[in-house]
């Protein structure tokens, strides 16, 4: 599967289905930021649009494949359509890959769209998805996590914490089903993995 523009996915990532609330998230990003309501994305539009579905902003490089800059500035800027927009989120919010899961596992904590993770955010999260687990460890686990010791825990820090290999057959638990065909929320695939759980 290709993006506009060349850019492949393929061999990274495990596809998923399109489906009725992917569908309805990428109409509502794509209204919201289409400003004058005419139908088309500027390129800062798109970047505001695939920030608000992906949880963090593209890669520049994602975002060119998608949209290429203006030539010159006597060009007219260049737009993204309603249906273009639809066909590159569907083959991009379809292509997971580990950052995908780790990205969703952060929204889940950060329900705010901050882009960081207070401990009043970890607790809660905790609360709702792990109570027997105690305060104190709780904080231990989120001082080790914020290493930059500001209160927050950045994606930066988050992505880091997720993607430590202990030992290099182990992999974080992800949301979805447990082993034993239990689900599993992204918090508790994020606590187990946090040591926490």
């Amino acid at each position: 599967m290709a993006a506009p523009g060349g850019h492949s996915y393929a061999g990274r990532f495990q596809y998923r289905a399109v489906d009725e609330e992917m569908m309805r998230a990428i109409g509502e990003a794509f209204r919201a930021y289409d400003g004058e309501g005419r139908g088309a994305l500027t390129r800062h539009g798109l970047k505001c649009a695939m920030t608000a579905l992906m949880g963090m902003p593209p890669a520049p490089l994602e975002l060119n494949a998608i949209l290429p800059k203006r030539g010159s500035a006597d060009e007219p800027e260049p737009t993204l359509d309603a249906d273009a927009f639809a066909q590159a989120m569907c083959e991009r919010l379809c292509a997971v890959d580990e950052t995908d899961v780790i990205r969703q596992t952060f929204r889940a904590f950060d329900t705010a769209y901050k882009g960081y993770v207070t401990y009043v955010d970890f607790a809660h999260a905790f609360a709702l998805s792990a109570p027997h687990i105690p305060a104190e460890t709780l904080r231990l686990v989120f001082d080790e996590v914020d290493t930059d010791r500001n209160g927050k825990v950045s994606w930066a820090e988050f992505e880091r914490m997720m993607k430590f290999r202990p030992h290099a057959s182990l992999r974080p638990p992800v949301a979805g089903v447990s082993s034993y065909g239990q689900p599993r929320s992204a918090t508790t695939a994020a606590a187990m993995w946090w040591g926490a759980y």
